[in-house]
């Protein structure tokens, strides 16, 4: 286990209109969120979860012409877990003669 640590981030999601989701309001109350996502290649997964998002710093963007959010965020509490799974393989069933 590794303890004690301060895991920060960013992401820029395409903005969503604020009766949607106000990530400006969360940011400004201080709310936590929750974060997972997964990752696969070739039939192997990665998986990251974690319970205790906090948004540190939010400011527009662009690209390509469609507005986005670039977010600066941190992670509390230590609640962190990221899980990988390699591909696996089942060979055919074979015949004889």
């Amino acid at each position: 286990m590794i303890g004690n640590r301060l895991v920060t981030g960013t992401i820029n999601p395409e903005a969503t209109l604020v009766a949607t989701k106000n990530i400006w309001a969360e940011w400004l109350a201080s709310t936590k969120a929750a974060l997972s996502f997964t990752v696969s290649a070739g039939g192997a997964t990665g998986s990251f979860a974690a319970s205790a998002l906090q948004w540190m710093e939010i400011t527009g963007g662009d690209r390509n012409g469609v507005e986005i959010d670039e977010v600066a965020f941190q992670l509390n509490d230590d609640d962190l877990s990221l899980t990988l799974a390699a591909a696996t393989t089942t060979a055919a069933p074979t015949t004889s003669g």
